[in-house]
């Protein structure tokens, strides 16, 4: 999927899907900034707020600081911002680690996006 390409508010959304989200669970409906989950016990609904972490540092940082995700100024592109993180992968062979990186004006927007990339798969 091309994160880089999605609003903020379908970034915004994404994270919170990979953030809340159970095994069995899916979306019936998204309006606004609130989002209905089927949960997976019978038919019962709960509904979540879309946070804006494209913009709120005080939302992302802790995202930021559990997932070992780095923001670095490029000093060679005035006005970017580029955010790496680590992904390992277990397979049958052993473990193998990728890098993910995205660069963007947005730090934030940048480290939400390398935060998805590192969940690929994972939902």
């Amino acid at each position: 999927m091309n994160y880089e390409e999605m609003s903020d508010f379908d970034v915004n959304r994404a994270v919170t899907l990979t953030l809340n989200l159970k095994l069995g669970e899916s979306v019936r409906s998204a309006k606004d900034n609130t989002m209905v989950i089927l949960t997976n016990i019978g038919y019962s609904f709960r509904t979540i707020d879309i946070i804006d972490y494209c913009n709120g540092p005080s939302d992302t940082w802790p995202i930021i600081f559990d997932n070992k995700i780095s923001l670095i100024f490029d000093w060679e592109k005035i006005g970017l911002y580029t955010a790496t993180g680590t992904h390992s992968v277990i397979r049958k062979l052993g473990e193998r680690k990728t890098k993910k990186e995205v660069t963007h004006e947005n730090p934030l927007r940048a480290a939400m996006i390398v935060f998805l990339m590192m969940n690929e798969g994972e939902s």
